[in-house]
């Protein structure tokens, strides 16, 4: 009897440790808010409906950093940002559980008007693309980023960095992206339906 290949679902399980936490949700509407005083990020434990992001309140030093489509199928985080074998925190706020998952760098202002905001950010991040699917990917000279925020419905329309091209890679087998820390981010309409190019990353074996 020929062994079951590993899914996705057993493959982000065996990537994730004790420490780590799963996002309640696949390629779903989430949420992120900021502590100003730390730029410590908070994210939504679970997927949200619109009205979510809409009526969320929040209290100083909170502000709403964005909103959006999460590209991958699956999306963890090892454990806390900058401390590897740590458990990730936990607050509620406005009613919704968020975990605290990233420490964002200091910005890097589009340097032409429609370019993304480029962005260095520490944090223990997992995602997984089930097979079967399209993947978006942009490369930077040798360096190649994948979609994590956003679909690729409007790509045509992007700006991209100096040297940038997109391209899509079709997938035979679910594929398991642990990004690096810092984790260089281009992201275009940072607030609400941003989209956003994450890495770099290794190429999977199609």
């Amino acid at each position: 009897m020929s062994q079951r290949a590993p899914s996705l679902e057993d493959l982000m399980r065996a990537a994730t440790p004790e420490s780590g936490r799963h996002l309640l949700g696949g390629r779903d509407l989430f949420m992120e808010v900021v502590d100003t005083q730390t730029q410590q990020v908070w994210g939504a434990a679970s997927a949200i409906q619109p009205k979510d992001w809409e009526q969320l309140k929040l209290e100083p030093p909170f502000v709403k950093a964005s909103t959006g489509l999460v590209s991958p199928d699956a999306t963890a985080f090892r454990h806390a940002p900058d401390t590897p074998g740590a458990p990730i925190a936990e607050t509620t706020i406005s009613g919704h559980q968020f975990l605290q998952i990233a420490i964002g760098g200091r910005p890097k202002p589009p340097s032409r008007q429609g370019e993304p905001m480029e962005i260095m950010v520490t944090k223990a991040h997992t995602v997984g693309f089930q097979s079967g699917r399209s993947v978006s990917i942009m490369t930077i000279g040798d360096e190649c980023f994948v979609e994590l925020i956003g679909t690729a419905e409007t790509d045509q329309n992007l700006v991209l960095p100096d040297g940038g091209t997109l391209s899509q890679i079709s997938l035979e087998q679910p594929w398991i992206v642990e990004l690096p820390s810092p984790t260089r981010c281009f992201i275009w309409n940072w607030g609400k339906n941003p989209r956003s190019f994450q890495g770099p990353v290794q190429f999977p074996n199609l």
